[in-house]
């Protein structure tokens, strides 16, 4: 009888034992899967975008007009607008190290030009 417990305590043991090393194993999978996943989807984006004619939009001259909305009363760039404006031209992020200050803010003698456009011509 003691032998009997012995065995299906072993028995018991060895079942939890590959449960959890199932379990452990799943969710590694899941985690590869999303992974593969988001990649997957990546690349069927580009391709779609690929077949379809869409590319990356970028500005055919440098030059950004300065809207009031992403200007803060203290002068402050939202730095979101910022990031897309120098990704949409090369030399806008020339036009921008100029306009701002090391914190991101506006210098003074710009104010003038918010509603306006400003140029590399403006800033140089």
């Amino acid at each position: 009888m003691a032998s009997l417990n012995v065995n299906t305590a072993l028995k018991s043991a060895a079942i939890i034992g590959a449960g959890y090393f199932a379990y452990k194993t799943f969710n590694k999978l899941g985690e590869g899967a999303e992974t593969l996943g988001a990649a997957a989807g990546s690349a069927l984006a580009e391709m779609q975008q690929f077949f379809n004619g869409s590319h990356k939009t970028e500005a055919t001259a440098a030059g950004i007009v300065l809207q009031a909305k992403y200007i803060s009363a203290d002068g402050t760039v939202n730095p979101t607008w910022k990031n897309a404006i120098v990704q949409a031209h090369p030399d806008n992020h020339k036009i921008m190290s100029r306009i701002l200050t090391q914190d991101g803010k506006l210098k003074h003698e710009y104010w003038d030009y918010i509603g306006r456009e400003i140029t590399l011509e403006v800033v140089q």
